[in-house]
């Protein structure tokens, strides 16, 4: 009697450690949908930043109580790709950029760490409801490499999200989440 108590507890053992055994790769499958899902969640529920295609002849921007137009080289839009080889070191640049996404709240934008302004046209009979990156131009930087950081809270929770773009070019591509 004692020994078949005993097999039945050591066959209860290995069939409990054979059923954990074989559920591994369960597990892992489970673990990656659920890592795949997040994921979709996470781009889904995010604003998804690229180059505007909207045509306009100003862009306005409104700091410290003024409106300033810009119609110079230093918009980056439809009809101008790069800045000039001439650029002077720190002129503003503005990238105008659409959100095909979702909206976001508390959103902080930088440039390769640095802080950079993310802008919206003011709300005027002749703006065109733009929004626009603003960094300052720097000649050593032109057409090099950089990651623009947007961190921000959509629906509830924090995510950032990176981008590539080259400097003082029209060139946007979200990186992570792919």
């Amino acid at each position: 009697m004692i020994e078949s108590l005993a097999i039945a507890v050591v066959g209860a053992i290995i069939g409990g450690f054979a059923t954990w055994l074989f559920g591994i790769p369960e597990r892992r499958r489970g673990a990656a949908a659920e890592i795949e899902l997040k994921e979709t969640r996470r781009r889904r529920q995010a604003p998804f930043l690229a180059p505007s295609a909207k045509m306009f002849q100003n862009l306005y921007e409104s700091e410290g109580g003024q409106t300033y137009v810009w119609t110079g080289d230093n918009v980056l839009c439809w009809n101008r790709e790069e800045m000039p080889e001439d650029t002077a070191e720190g002129t503003p640049v503005f990238f105008v950029i659409e959100n095909r996404g979702q909206g976001a709240e508390r959103i902080e934008v930088k440039l390769d760490r640095d802080k950079i302004t993310l802008g919206q046209e003011p709300d005027l009979d002749s703006t065109n409801d733009l929004t626009f990156f603003k960094y300052p131009y720097q000649p050593a930087m032109r057409g090099k490499r950089q990651i623009i950081e947007i961190t921000f809270e959509s629906q509830g929770v924090k995510d950032t999200h990176r981008y590539e773009t080259f400097h003082g070019r029209r060139a946007l591509r979200r990186i992570d989440p792919e």
